[in-house]
């Protein structure tokens, strides 16, 4: 398809093993395609530590065994061995609870998923843990470590520069155009069918996750975070590892967005919707793969570039604290006479106008380095 990077059949499609990096531990920790240790390592595969896989994680000391089961994020962030974070959540970096910093001199943000002590070491170990350390999509937040912290587990993956979250852009616009919502979801399906590939799924896809650099060109964080969180609630019980399925991501994406262009008319809008329709089927074996799904958006109509707000940003709905109505303002007075003005009542300020968010002058699927792995 004309107009964008990652159209079907483009090799951006799917990982590429060649091309991952060597990862925060240095490049003697490149492992060679097909063997997860590396060429003549002598472990099995049960000793392997993801996020850390030379067991590097070890040597950094122990955990805090005794560290909250739940880290209010007001009294600063999670303890995580081997990560400086800064002392302050920050936004534009994914769902939940996400602060930044840095492994092993490398910028990172960690995203903390609260669990039992007992059940941290054994989840970070796990392989849903590996799999997310070994995923590589141009579309797909790299996953540099999965580390256990305080009371729970530290997701820490690489950053996105300058990224804003797709929820802060449409709290400043309230939707988008249908050619954006291509734009958006065309490479989002790519990077869901790449982390199925994996035996990976999302499982609580949310506008927060979606992450788009400056030129417009998204990014999907959260892959596995709910696989983990599952796991570690799970621990004790002897059940295998849950694995989301695919057609609730496929769901998921589908209605998303059909919500990012809510109210959107004429036959772009109706080319769109029609493309996932099939998506939102209520039996999940009628629904489309997510690399269906991509083809059936590709085929839609041309993707448009994404116009981001103006900075300041406006804060996502779900980033605000709770609101608290203004004190009724004070009754304006009487016009002379006591006589109201002409249709009966009185006459306020004018409303001043409101600016509207300006287009970006880059276009949407400029590659740039340092979030999408490619």
């Amino acid at each position: 398809m004309r107009g964008f990077d990652d159209g079907p059949g483009d090799p951006h499609d799917q990982p590429r093993a060649a091309e991952q990096p060597a990862g925060p531990h240095g490049a003697e920790n490149q492992r060679a395609a097909g063997d997860p240790h590396g060429a003549g390592d002598p472990r099995g595969a049960g000793d392997a530590r993801p996020g850390d896989p030379d067991g590097a994680a070890d040597a950094r000391g122990p955990v805090d065994a005794d560290g909250p089961d739940n880290v209010d994020a007001a009294a600063g962030p999670p303890r995580v061995p081997g990560v400086l974070l800064a002392g302050r959540p920050v936004a534009d970096a994914g769902a939940g609870e996400v602060w930044s910093g840095t492994l092993d001199g490398t910028p990172c943000v960690a995203r903390f998923v609260p669990m039992p002590a007992e059940a941290t070491r054994r989840v970070a170990e796990s392989a849903t843990a590996w799999r997310l350390v070994e995923l590589r999509h141009p579309h797909l937040v790299p996953v540099l470590a999965v580390l256990p912290a305080a009371g729970g587990l530290a997701v820490v993956t690489a950053t996105v520069p300058d990224a804003v979250s797709l929820a802060r852009v449409l709290a400043a616009r309230g939707r988008l155009e249908p050619g954006e919502v291509v734009t958006v979801g065309l490479p989002m399906a790519q990077a869901l069918a790449a982390a199925h590939a994996a035996g990976l799924g999302h499982g609580a896809l949310t506008p927060a996750d979606v992450l788009l650099e400056p030129s417009g060109r998204p990014v999907l964080a959260g892959v596995g975070v709910a696989a983990l969180a599952a796991a570690g609630e799970n621990a004790g019980l002897g059940e295998p590892e849950r694995v989301v399925a695919p057609t609730t991501d496929v769901h998921d994406l589908a209605d998303l967005l059909l919500t990012t262009m809510a109210e959107a008319t004429g036959p772009e809008a109706a080319a769109v919707a029609v493309a996932v329709a099939t998506a939102l089927v209520d039996e999940p074996a009628r629904r489309p793969s997510a690399a269906e799904l991509a083809g059936a958006l590709a085929h839609s109509i041309l993707p448009r570039p994404v116009r981001l707000p103006t900075r300041p940003w406006p804060a996502p709905t779900s980033l605000l604290p709770p609101a608290t109505p203004p004190p009724p303002p004070p009754a304006p007075p009487e016009p002379a006479g006591g006589a109201a003005p002409a249709g009966g009542q009185l006459a306020g300020p004018p409303e001043p106008p409101r600016a509207e968010p300006r287009p970006p002058a880059a276009a949407a699927g400029v590659v740039r380095g340092g979030g999408g792995g490619g």
